[in-house]
């Protein structure tokens, strides 16, 4: 603010230093000086500097502005401990937090291999199941060709029976070859039921197969989703615990030269108390 045509600036760390009109002109932005150096510029403006017969010591004016420069400098490093604590609990946070994205990202992965080896024994269930359909189908063939063959062998017999008429003998014989070929022609169309079923069965258990192997795949394609987003997760997570970790580190140094500004405001003020005795 202004005072009596003077610019006086008041807030941290100035303490109301006064700026000559003359040097408003040059004031701009920049990176700031410590403000002890400021208050040795105030003092030479204000002509306290050099005093050859300083104020009583308890009234020193330096003496005074010392204190407070002190009192100002542990304030400071008073408020950089906190952030610096502050930094260093969101930054051990971030790490936490990065090892259960890590340990998710984990889990995840060991999902999907799981799900992945139960999709290759899927697909070899099915080359199984599409064998053993093949081979029932083969052999169901097999029994049809066996049942036509005892068909056509039974019509036989029975025209062979006929064509006996009354003759004992070629009827006794052809009688017994009727017998044995009912005989067979039963067995085949069991045998042809038998395969039928068995082929049923085999397709049955292929088509579950199938479907099972199908949900398998479906399986995999979900997890590999959810292992890509944990894996994002924890990649924001990684950035955000190094940017925690990068505001830590910017805490410490705020903080060791909060430290420094304060050892130098106490041995100024030891310093000018030193001074003070002397004379």
């Amino acid at each position: 603010e202004w005072r009596d045509g003077v610019l006086v600036l008041m807030d941290s760390p100035f303490d109301e230093f006064r700026v000559p009109p003359a040097e408003v002109r040059s004031l701009r932005r920049g990176s700031p000086r410590s403000y002890l150096d400021l208050l040795e510029e105030r003092w030479k403006l204000e002509g306290q500097a050099g005093e050859e017969d300083p104020a009583p010591y308890t009234n020193d004016p330096r003496l005074a502005t010392l204190g407070r420069a002190v009192a100002r400098a542990h304030a400071i490093q008073k408020a950089r401990t906190t952030e610096l604590e502050q930094a260093r609990r969101e930054w051990q946070a971030g790490q936490q937090a990065w090892r259960r994205k890590n340990h998710d990202v984990s889990r995840a992965r060991n999902d999907t291999n799981r799900y992945r080896s139960q999709v290759r024994s899927k697909l070899q269930q099915v080359a199984a199941g599409k064998r053993s359909e093949q081979q029932a189908r083969k052999d169901l063939e097999d029994k049809k060709r066996r049942s036509e063959k005892a068909a056509r062998e039974l019509d036989a017999a029975r025209k062979a029976v006929g064509a006996a008429g009354k003759d004992a003998a070629a009827r006794k014989q052809t009688e017994a070859v009727l017998r044995n070929a009912t005989r067979a022609r039963q067995n085949a169309e069991r045998a042809v039921s038998q395969g039928t079923s068995r082929h049923k069965g085999t397709l049955q258990r292929l088509e579950a197969t199938g479907k099972a192997h199908e949900a398998a795949v479906a399986q995999v394609r979900k997890s590999e989703e959810k292992e890509r987003a944990v894996l994002e997760r924890a990649e924001q997570s990684k950035r955000e615990s190094e940017a925690a970790k990068r505001r830590h580190d910017a805490a410490v140094q705020d903080h060791m030269r909060a430290a420094a500004e304060v050892r130098e405001a106490n041995a100024r003020l030891d310093r000018a108390r030193k001074a003070l005795d002397q004379r």
